[in-house]
């Protein structure tokens, strides 16, 4: 089966609208906080389906239309300068924790906040299912002044106190402290910045809020210039589009398969249960003149339209691939 599939495989480039910059690479020392915020940005891009690559300091960073800094990237000269001449040559980023400290136009980036946990409270309902609430954090969140231009996405609320033998509180941590708030995360047209480590919080937790928070400022970030979007998907499928130059034809890959846990830290693949009608759509400047299932060979009903291609895969059976020529 695998055999069947290589000419649609080999000597491929992948296409990605956003890359994270990794802060294990980058800081170049082991770190286990490194580490996790690599992991959390990674799994909140592929749950949500969004077409990325992991890059370190030495990668074009002009192929992307979003880089993330997850966490804390570490300042130095080389990654400074080029995302530096990438923000001036209308790049966009978003950036957590201290990454971006002394780099992010218009955001000033402090002190580490004393009190932890403390919660997000978001400035609208759109794009998190339980809508307003306070939404408790884990992860070490700074202090920051943004400038003018940009526009406040969340709230960093306080809590009464850090829970210690001195000062208790019976849950694990202690409530929200109303009215004591700050901004938290913020965005302009190029820049989003959260305060908190998320992507570690994510990684360590899982907390849909933080994928919540996430995802909505990268798509405010990308807008319309988004690639391709999927629906019918579980967060757990996996969505790759890649560019086959010497035929001249895009390969789009759904690959999904429902894994159980046995034993410890082992997930297993029994069951193979299918995918049905997952819907795709891809932005290309370039005119589709087919689209079909491969290796099967079976042809799919399409519309292009205003450069955005539109097609359903009616079933997927682990794997998926469809050839896209123009």
């Amino acid at each position: 089966l695998v055999e069947e599939k290589e000419p649609w495989c080999n000597d491929v480039s992948s296409i990605a609208d956003i890359a994270i910059l990794s802060a294990f690479a980058v800081n170049k020392k082991e770190s286990e906080s490194a580490s996790l915020s690599d992991t959390g940005a990674g799994r909140i891009l592929s749950e949500k389906h969004y077409l990325y690559d992991i890059i370190d300091s030495e990668c074009d960073f002009s192929k992307y239309k979003v880089i993330i800094l997850p966490d804390c990237v570490e300042s130095n000269e080389n990654v400074d300068k080029k995302l530096a001449e990438y923000i001036s040559n209308g790049g966009k980023i978003l950036a957590s924790g201290l990454s971006g400290k002394g780099i992010l136009p218009g955001i000033e980036i402090g002190e580490q906040r004393e009190l932890k946990p403390n919660y997000m409270h978001p400035v609208s309902e759109n794009g998190f299912v339980n809508g307003i609430t306070e939404y408790v954090m884990y992860t070490d969140s700074y202090r920051f002044e943004p400038s003018p231009e940009y526009k406040t996405v969340a709230y960093t609320v306080d809590t009464y106190f850090n829970r210690t033998s001195e000062h208790f509180c019976s849950h694990q941590h202690t409530p929200n402290r109303p009215g004591f708030l700050t901004k938290g995360s913020v965005i302009s047209d190029n820049i989003g910045y959260i305060d908190h480590k998320i992507f570690e919080d994510y990684a360590v937790k899982g907390e849909l809020h933080c994928k919540e928070l996430c995802d909505m400022m990268l798509s405010s970030l990308l807008g319309e210039d988004r690639t391709a979007s999927v629906e019918g998907l579980p967060d757990r499928g996996v969505f790759t589009l890649l560019y086959q130059k010497e035929n001249n034809r895009l390969i789009s890959h759904i690959l999904y398969a429902h894994t159980s846990i046995r034993g410890k830290n082992v997930e297993a693949i029994e069951d193979c249960v299918p995918l049905y009608n997952v819907s795709v759509k891809i932005r290309t400047e370039k005119a589709v003149k087919n689209v079909r299932l491969v290796p099967e060979g079976q042809s799919l009903p399409f519309e292009y339209k205003d450069g955005l291609l539109t097609y359903t895969v009616p079933k997927t059976l682990i794997h998926s691939m469809v050839e896209i020529s123009f």
